[in-house]
């Protein structure tokens, strides 16, 4: 992410490591990027506001499974962290939950 605080802006970049003989088809590849921004609570709550953030992206359905999943994500982190907190080495933390 690059930070211009004159311009107040910001930019997220993405970097794709194609193979050599792919880069062309990468490099020709047109797709329209966008970024919502939401919040989930500490206690897994999500506001109205972030609600409607999710309903930008998916479908009614779809968007409430993102909110279920993100929820349980924020809630399950806590416990994670508190878990892993005397590894040394903290490398795939995927098998905690």
């Amino acid at each position: 992410m690059c930070i211009d605080d004159d311009s107040k802006s910001e930019s997220i970049l993405e970097l794709s490591v194609p193979f050599e003989t792919n880069l062309s088809k990468i490099e020709n590849a047109v797709y329209k990027c966008g970024l919502v921004c939401f919040e989930v609570g500490s206690r897994g709550i999500i506001s109205s506001n972030n609600k409607g953030q999710f309903k930008k992206i998916a479908n009614t359905k779809q968007a409430k499974n993102l909110r279920i999943q993100s929820s349980k994500i924020v809630i399950s982190c806590p416990y994670v962290i508190f878990y892993a907190r005397f590894e040394k080495d903290w490398y795939d933390p995927s098998n905690t939950f």
